[in-house]
């Protein structure tokens, strides 16, 4: 039986396979089916489908496509609302004419590496709008409330014409801060109530939140979003502004009653004004690729460390002294390193 309690015998569909070329015309004329290919490309594990990827990222890159895209992750706690704010104020955006792509990251399974990837499923009436791309993708094993291929997805999505693009975080923690070094604007959802524990949102997250939205500011929770509000524009007081010169802000929303979606919408419109006339969006860009380069290569130099035979034999014999109980876990990791350093230059 399987472990992840799905149906083993469902497959998906097969995809009719793309070369490089077609990727690349098909991704620049807006087509979802050479996006959503390149993308899965991107997050696979396997070097000939990544060094693929890369073909299809480079040539993007000399097209030298010039886009006002904005770069923005929505996180928050679970049960905070991200998916059905998103679904509602992607439709806000859509009707205002702009192109909104959505990349969810799902959390996995530490068992399967699975997903459900049940954001489509959420947000139902934003999938059926040609002005909206959903992708929802899995974690996998990656920390930050993202997944291996986020950084570069942002970038197929604004080479198919998407000017916005929403990166919606697996949560909230010290480590989902790691999605808002790869955007350029971060957005904290939070339920009415949670002004009452200030602890619960941690300070590296507070660091690098560019707008606080209480979500699910309606009916009887009204005056407790109201509260909560007061509390985290106090809070924002004692941060020094992650962007010189724009001072974070906190607004109640309501998908229900579609209340403060205007004032969302403007003030990020403020915020990436600000960041334009002082030319720190630039600067931001080149921020977010080298932050993405030292992550990079750190993990292709560990993979290919890990392929290095001698290397794979040092830990698996440390790793067998530990299991035996034959040596600690600190004499493993030195015996392994220093093996490791030998067959190294």
């Amino acid at each position: 039986m399987s472990q992840t309690g799905f149906n083993p015998a469902y497959q998906r569909a097969v995809r009719d396979q793309l070369s490089t070329d077609q990727c690349v015309k098909g991704i620049l004329a807006g087509d979802t089916h050479a996006l959503s290919y390149a993308i899965t490309l991107v997050e696979n594990g396997q070097a000939a489908k990544r060094d693929m990827a890369y073909e299809i990222l480079v040539a993007l890159t000399q097209e030298a496509k010039t886009t006002n895209s904005k770069r923005i992750t929505i996180t928050g706690a679970p049960g905070a609302g991200k998916s059905t704010f998103i679904e509602h104020f992607g439709k806000f955006l859509t009707t205002k004419g702009h192109k909104l792509a959505v990349l969810a990251v799902d959390p996995s399974s530490q068992l399967s590496q699975g997903s459900i990837m049940g954001d489509k499923t959420r947000m139902q009436s934003l999938s059926s709008d040609p002005l909206a791309y959903i992708r929802p993708s899995s974690s996998g094993n990656m920390l930050g409330g993202v997944n291996t291929g986020t950084k570069e997805a942002i970038f197929l999505c604004e080479s198919a014409g998407y000017d916005w693009v929403l990166v919606e975080t697996v949560g909230v923690g010290q480590s989902e801060a790691f999605a808002a070094q790869i955007t350029d604007m971060s957005l904290l959802l939070l339920q009415p109530g949670a002004g009452d524990d200030v602890q619960g949102i941690k300070r590296g997250v507070l660091e690098t939140t560019d707008l606080i939205i209480v979500n699910k500011s309606d009916g009887d929770q009204k005056d407790t979003a109201m509260a909560t509000a007061r509390s985290y524009a106090s809070v924002l007081q004692l941060f020094q502004p992650r962007i010189e010169g724009y001072r974070p802000g906190v607004i109640r929303a309501s998908s229900i009653e579609e209340i403060g979606f205007e004032e969302i919408y403007l003030q990020i419109l403020r915020f990436f004004e600000h960041v334009d006339s002082h030319q720190t969006l630039q600067q931001l860009r080149q921020r977010q690729d080298l932050f993405w380069f030292d992550q990079m290569i750190r993990e292709r130099a560990l993979e290919w460390l890990l392929a290095n035979t001698p290397i794979t034999d040092a830990i698996n014999e440390a790793r067998q002294h530990l299991i035996t109980g034959s040596t600690s876990g600190f004499e493993a990791l030195n015996a392994a390193m220093r093996d490791i350093k030998k067959t190294t230059p």
